[in-house]
């Protein structure tokens, strides 16, 4: 499956509401199966592998430590690309996983700068 990420302000409730995409960049951040596969939880992530079944939340006050996250697991992108290749080569593999960590990382920025969530579904 396919996931995007928003930007989201937290609503009375427990609800939110989606924000315009800064910019209008491709909100596109890989495939459920990537994110949730063993080597993703063994680098030490937590939000992401909890985006099994398709939906994560992050609070305001979460995304410090979800930007952590992703830069971890940027550096460590060459160990992810080759954990879940999936028919694609080392580089292609490489390339993605750092393309959708960059737009994770961008978007986080821009959540934190609104005082914002994200929603990554």
């Amino acid at each position: 499956m396919s996931l995007s990420i928003h930007i989201v302000t937290d609503l009375p409730d427990d609800e939110f509401a989606l924000e315009e995409t800064p910019y209008g960049i491709f909100d596109g951040v890989g495939a459920e199966r990537v994110w949730t596969a063993p080597v993703i939880g063994e680098l030490g992530a937590t939000f992401l592998p909890r985006v099994a079944g398709g939906f994560l939340r992050i609070r305001a006050d979460e995304t410090e430590a979800f930007l952590r996250e992703c830069a971890t697991l940027l550096l460590r992108a060459p160990e992810i690309a080759a954990a879940t290749l999936d028919g694609k080569t080392l580089d292609e593999n490489q390339n993605y996983i750092e393309r959708n960590l960059s737009t994770m990382i961008y978007m986080t920025y821009h959540a934190r700068s609104r005082e914002s969530g994200l929603l990554i579904w």
